[in-house]
């Protein structure tokens, strides 16, 4: 697909099928194939086999585009509350397939897109919280008990992706996930405290000095803009040293 640097919504041709998936039906049939692609990207066989994770997160994305916000809002929620969500997360962690990563970061991009709620449900903002040492081991304790186990949380996995932990990431993944977390902090303000938690604009800030990509370093300072507009989110971007990493960029311009 082709890689769309600008906007905060995925812009790439996602879908061939896109009028029939868009087309009217009612929630009951849209949430059986939101479901069935959801079944799919949690397949353990199906990552890498001719494109059937693309095509899964294609369709997700493409679901979750309306030109009607409140449709669009609903249908977001929708592939949230069949497990969508997490699902195109554990891709982005843990397929070896790098175009798989790329169409699953892009659908995130869409589904995160304006949807307070969407977001609210897919990050942990406990884990910015400090907790006492008993606390966390009650906690970690509650959490093994538990069937799910512990949330998955975007922001976090959005840390191990950017600190290449698992593997490393090409510069069009780590654009894919700025622009998911450019999405969280322009939507929700709870949400900063979590990405200066986890490390976020440690990870992003070197990205400007060394990635040879600029759509990629555009995509980090449009994080650093959404952050911005928080006040208490601006005396922990001087602390993390913003300015002195884009003072360059803008001399460059």
């Amino acid at each position: 697909g082709k890689w769309e640097p600008n906007g905060h919504q995925c812009k790439a041709n996602v879908c061939d099928n896109r009028q029939t998936l868009l087309s009217p039906m009612s929630v009951h049939d849209l949430y059986t194939i939101i479901s069935n692609h959801v079944a799919v990207l949690e397949s353990k066989t199906a990552s890498g086999k001719m494109g059937i994770v693309v095509d899964a997160a294609k369709a997700l994305a493409s679901i979750a585009k309306s030109e009607i916000q409140n449709e669009q809002m609903s249908r977001q929620n929708m592939i949230i509350d069949a497990g969508g969500g997490s699902a195109l997360i554990r891709v982005v962690l843990d397929a070896e397939n790098e175009e798989d990563q790329w169409w699953a970061a892009l659908a995130l991009i869409q589904i995160t897109f304006g949807n307070e709620r969407v977001i609210d449900r897919l990050i942990d903002l406990s884990k910015a919280k400090q907790q006492s040492s008993k606390a966390k081991e009650a906690f970690d304790l509650a959490m093994a008990l538990t069937i799910e186990g512990p949330k998955l949380c975007l922001v976090e996995a959005a840390a191990s992706v950017l600190g290449n932990k698992k593997r490393y990431a090409s510069d069009r993944i780590k654009f894919a996930i700025v622009k998911v977390l450019t999405n969280v902090a322009n939507k929700y303000w709870p949400s900063h405290d979590l990405l200066f938690h986890h490390g976020i604009l440690e990870l992003v800030i070197p990205l400007c000095r060394s990635s040879n990509t600029p759509a990629l370093v555009s995509a980090v300072i449009g994080l650093i803009c959404s952050l911005s507009c928080n006040d208490h989110s601006r005396r922990q971007l001087i602390r993390t040293g913003v300015v002195r990493a884009i003072i360059p960029i803008a001399r460059s311009e």
